[in-house]
């Protein structure tokens, strides 16, 4: 809460306590791993917290900007959970996934960031402290270069500015009118910007396939290429499981438990004949609820192997199951 000065001006006396811990806390979440999530809550909280006190006593719009910051944070990590089941069968694994992520929540962290920087105005004007400036110019900068990864120390570079902003803020703030930052202009570059370094970057991470077959409910895909030397195939599956759970009865008429559930043992025929890839990749993709909640993500693995150039069939065969791809004629 706060104690009224004078015409307009209010002393605060917990706002920024609690605005200081919810950034220390936010900053580090990062470094105590699977528990990391939970912890950023907190401190989110923790920072809401204090900008309610922040509305009491000066101005309520930084604590709307900051839930307008939140719900965009929130909708492009919602959206990124849902592509994630979409994405078991995508050929695009490792490092190029998380780029992938990056782009699908990159309109969401601008739009957040863009109300970040106006909030960071507001508290420039109504503080004095000018060094709010500086930390929503470094978190905008930041996060229109997320996609080339630099955006990321940056945009933290400017959450450790707003902390020490905070630290430096005055107890006495005044209400200021109109909101900075806020032209056409300067949103329409924005958004110029977000969509052409966004458009850029998918276009060069996407992998250009000559042909691809995908099986959803089957859940295996099959991309490849021709070259002169043969075609070059990559098969992307979920992996399954085989065996099942039986109860068999004993001589005594008790019931013994026979669990024979394991991996499938995947086979990969071409053209009938059983080829072998030792060039594989697994991974396991997880969404922010998996995260949030501890669970098992989506696994998928991809093969890469080698086809003769007039090959026409390929069979994936998981101990008995097979699925038949095939490749079509080139040229």
């Amino acid at each position: 809460m706060g104690v009224e000065v004078g015409e307009g001006r209010t002393v605060l006396l917990n706002g920024k306590e609690f605005m200081l811990i919810g950034t220390v806390i936010t900053m580090i979440s990062g470094l105590f791993g699977v528990i990391g999530l939970p912890i950023f809550i907190v401190g989110g909280l923790l920072y809401a917290a204090g900008l309610y006190f922040w509305s009491i006593d000066v101005d309520s719009r930084p604590l709307l900007l900051f839930v307008g910051e939140t719900a965009l944070i929130a909708a492009g990590a919602l959206v990124l959970n849902m592509l994630v089941y979409r994405m078991e069968l995508s050929p695009v694994l490792g490092f190029k996934t998380l780029v992938l992520s990056l782009l699908v929540l990159y309109p969401f962290i601008v739009a957040s960031a863009v109300l970040y920087r106006i909030r960071m105005g507001l508290f420039a004007e109504e503080t004095g402290e000018l060094n709010f400036n500086l930390a929503g110019n470094l978190a905008l900068i930041g996060a229109l270069l997320l996609p080339l990864l630099i955006g990321i120390p940056l945009y933290n570079i400017g959450k450790l500015v707003e902390f020490f902003s905070l630290w430096k803020v005055p107890l006495v703030g005044t209400r200021t009118e109109g909101l900075p930052f806020v032209s056409l202009k300067k949103i329409a570059g924005i958004a110029l910007v977000t969509l052409v370094l966004g458009g850029t970057l998918y276009y060069f991470i996407k992998p250009d396939y000559d042909f691809e077959i995908i099986k959803k409910d089957q859940k295996v895909a099959l991309y490849g290429n021709f070259y002169d030397h043969g075609i070059e195939l990559e098969l992307v599956y979920v992996p399954r499981t085989c065996g099942d759970v039986k109860y068999k009865p004993r001589p005594d008429g008790s019931l013994l438990l026979v669990d024979s559930r394991h991996p499938c043992n995947v086979k990969i025929y071409v053209d009938g004949r059983e080829i072998y890839s030792p060039d594989y990749q697994i991974q396991e993709i997880k969404g922010v609820l998996e995260n949030l909640f501890y669970t098992h993500g989506v696994v998928s693995i991809k093969k890469t192997f080698l086809a003769p150039k007039n090959a026409s069939t390929v069979v994936v065969s998981f101990e008995g199951e097979n699925v038949t791809f095939q490749i079509p004629r080139h040229g």
